[in-house]
Formats: C-alpha cells, sequence, structure tokens
C-alpha cells in the first residue's frame, strides 16, 4: 500500500492540470497510513523542485491526509485482528486461555 502512496503522491506533485493533482490526491488519501509521516513532508518540502503553489496544495493534502490516518487509528486502538482485546480471549491463541486443567485439578466454583 506505501508504494501506492508513494506513487499518487508523485503523481500529485507533478500532474501538469489541476484535474489531474487533484485525482491523485483522492488516490493518495485513500492509501495513505501513519507511514506517510515518514517521509511525505520531507519528499514535499526538500526533496527536489516544487512549485510554490503545488506545495501549498501539498501541504493542504498532507495536513487532511494526516487527519484522516488519526481519526482511523482511533477507531482501530481498542482492536487486534478485528476483535476487541477481551474478545481475544475466546477466540484466539495465545490469547484464549485453556483453563480446563485448573478446574479440573481445583473443581469449579
Amino acid at each position: 500500500m506505501d508504494s501506492w502512496t508513494r506513487t499518487y503522491l508523485e503523481r500529485f506533485l507533478t500532474s501538469r492540470t489541476t484535474i489531474e493533482r487533484w485525482a491523485a490526491g483522492q488516490q493518495f488519501l485513500a492509501c495513505a497510513d501513519k507511514r506517510i509521516n515518514a517521509w511525505a513532508w520531507k519528499r514535499v518540502f526538500r526533496e527536489g523542485k516544487v512549485q510554490r503553489r503545488i506545495k501549498g496544495e501539498a501541504f493542504l493534502l498532507l495536513m487532511a491526509a494526516e487527519d484522516r490516518t488519526k481519526k482511523k487509528a482511533e477507531e482501530l486502538k481498542p482492536y487486534f485482528l478485528g476483535y476487541t482485546v477481551n474478545e481475544l480471549s475466546h477466540v484466539a491463541h495465545p490469547w484464549r486461555r485453556n483453563d480446563e486443567w485448573i478446574l479440573d485439578r481445583f473443581g469449579h466454583d
């Protein structure tokens, strides 16, 4: 997914028309995750020459992507493998506890 995100940011920065840039920006937003913080800002503001206007648009795009990724991360925070952490003890090893031997040895309450 990260390679697609890089591709769409590059298209955004190099597109000649507003429509192409908008489309690349929408694709970038759809693919972006927290990994963009490691490389996207550097690509826009330190590497290569980017026109001032496009740099401004890229700034807004990256801010929107950061906003989306923060919201996504907050929504997913209580989940792992599609389950809440409490549910994991019932469905997945090693979270599923095999307490049968304890009950057999010490009895039921």
